[in-house]
C-alpha cells in the first residue's frame, strides 16, 4: 500500500505539472470533504439563460434548446477525461470533439489513456491530488470511482456498457452520475432483421472472446436471439479475440451453404479477407464498427448494415457531468438506469455518405446545445428531453439540427 501511494504522488506531481500550463493548481492537496458533501463547486454560478425551448425547424426535425446562448462568463473548471484517445479513428475524434465543445463552457480538459484496474486507480487519485474538479471516463472502477468520491470529484462514463447489478453498486456512490452508452441489444436486433429482410437464412457469426467485454456479448446474444426467432439459423460462431481473419477463412471453406456473416466489430482486415476468401456476392454482411471500405461494400451490395457514431456519445455525457460541477443536480435521477443513444444505422452507400458529411468528423451537437441540456442554465430542461435527445440521435437527427 506504502508503495502504491508513493507511485500515486510522483503521478500526481506529473499531472500538476501538465495542468499547471494551462492554469490554476492552487487546489492541489487540499483536504478530502465528506463522503455525504454535495460535491458542487462553491464559487458563484453565472446567470441562468433565458428558458430554451425545442421548436420544429423547417426541415422537419427537433432543434435542441431553441433560443439558448451559452453564458459568458461560467466559471473554470478542469476535467479529466480518461480513456483512449489515440490510434482509431473513434477515438481520436472523441478528443477532437470535447477540444472544441468545451472551450466555451471554460473548461480545461486534460486527456489520459489508461486501463482498467490498478493503473486506472492510481491515475484516478493522482489526478484528484493535483486537483480536479470531474472525470469522464470510458470505463469505470468501483476503487476508482470511490477514490475519487474521497477527494469531492464527480464521475460520469461513457459509451462503456455496465450490468444492472453493478449499476446498482457504483449508483450507492454519491460522486457516481450515470452512464451515457449505446443500446447494442438494439442495434443486434435492428442488423439481424436487416440481414434477414436481405435474404439471409444461414448466418455465421464473428466475435471478440467471450467474457472480455459485456458489450461485444450483449451484441453477439441479442443477435443470436433475434435471428433465430426471425426463422434464421446461425450455423457457425467464432470467438477468437481479433483473429477475424483466419476466421473467415475457416468458416468459409467449412460452410459453402453460408449467405451471410455478422460481425460484432469490423475493420479494414475483415473487409480484405471477405474478398480474398472470394465472399463478395455469396454472402450478406451486418456489423458494429466500420471503415473507409465500407463504402465500397455498400456499393457491391454485399453490406446490408453497419452500426456506428459513437464518437458523438461522449459529447452527449458532458451535461450530466457538469450539471453537478455547475450546481450538484443530477441530470440522471436515478442512477441505476442506464441512458442509451441510439447508434447511427447504415443500410446503403446514400446514407454512408451523408454519414460521413454530417456525422464522421463531426461532433454532432454545439456548445448551445449542450448547454441547454444543463438545469443549472436552462431551468426548464427535464431528463426526459434529455432521453428523447438520445434516443432520436441519427443522421436524419443531425443534417435536420445543421439545417436548422
Amino acid at each position: 500500500m506504502k508503495t502504491k501511494r508513493i507511485i500515486s504522488i510522483i503521478l500526481a506531481l506529473v499531472v500538476i505539472l501538465c495542468l499547471a500550463a494551462c492554469g490554476n493548481t492552487s487546489n492541489a492537496g487540499q483536504t478530502a470533504p465528506a463522503a455525504q458533501e454535495n460535491t458542487a463547486s462553491a464559487e458563484p454560478a453565472a446567470e441562468p439563460a433565458e428558458p430554451a425551448e425545442t421548436v420544429e425547424n423547417e426541415a422537419g426535425g427537433n432543434t435542441i434548446g431553441a433560443g439558448f446562448k451559452l453564458p459568458g462568463d461560467l466559471p473554470h473548471k478542469k476535467v479529466a477525461a480518461i480513456g483512449i484517445y489515440s490510434g482509431m479513428e473513434l477515438y481520436t475524434q472523441w478528443k477532437k470533439n470535447m477540444e472544441t465543445l468545451l472551450e466555451p463552457f471554460n473548461i480545461e480538459i486534460q486527456f489520459i489513456e489508461t486501463s482498467t484496474g490498478t493503473e486506472l486507480e492510481s491515475v484516478v487519485e493522482s489526478v484528484c491530488v493535483a486537483g480536479v474538479d470531474g472525470i469522464i471516463a470510458q470505463n469505470y472502477s468501483e476503487t476508482g470511482i470511490q477514490i475519487a468520491q474521497e477527494y469531492g470529484v464527480p464521475w460520469v462514463t461513457y459509451c462503456t456498457t455496465v450490468t444492472p447489478e453493478t449499476l446498482k453498486i457504483l449508483a450507492g456512490y454519491d460522486n457516481f452520475l450515470g452512464v451515457v452508452t449505446e443500446d447494442d441489444v438494439a442495434g443486434a436486433e435492428h442488423c439481424a432483421q436487416s440481414m434477414y429482410d436481405a435474404g439471409c437464412r444461414k448466418v455465421a457469426l464473428v466475435g471478440l472472446s467471450r467474457g472480455l467485454s459485456d458489450m461485444m456479448d450483449y451484441r453477439a446474444d441479442s443477435f443470436i436471439e433475434t435471428f433465430k426467432s426471425l426463422g434464421g439459423e446461425i450455423i457457425a460462431e467464432d470467438y477468437s479475440l481479433m483473429a477475424f481473419n483466419d476466421a473467415i477463412a475457416t468458416i468459409a471453406a467449412s460452410h459453402p451453404e453460408m449467405d451471410g456473416m455478422f460481425f460484432t466489430m469490423m475493420n479494414d482486415g475483415v473487409f480484405q479477407a471477405l474478398t480474398t476468401e472470394g465472399l463478395v456476392g455469396k454472402v450478406k454482411v451486418g456489423c458494429f464498427d466500420f471503415s473507409d471500405s465500407a463504402e465500397d461494400f455498400f456499393d457491391n451490395g454485399m453490406l446490408v448494415f453497419a452500426a456506428g457514431g459513437q464518437s458523438a456519445t461522449m459529447n452527449c455525457a458532458f451535461p450530466v457531468l457538469y450539471s453537478y460541477m455547475y450546481d450538484g443536480t443530477y441530470l440522471i435521477p436515478d442512477r441505476t438506469q442506464t441512458v442509451f443513444r441510439d447508434f447511427i444505422e447504415i443500410h446503403n452507400s446514400d446514407e454512408f455518405v451523408n454519414y460521413n458529411e454530417y456525422v464522421r468528423y463531426s461532433p454532432c451537437y454545439t456548445p448551445d446545445e449542450l448547454g441547454s441540456m444543463v438545469p443549472g442554465l436552462n431551468p426548464d430542461f427535464t431528463f426526459e428531453e434529455y432521453e428523447q435527445i438520445n434516443a432520436n440521435f441519427s443522421i436524419e437527427d443531425v443534417m435536420n439540427r445543421a439545417a436548422g
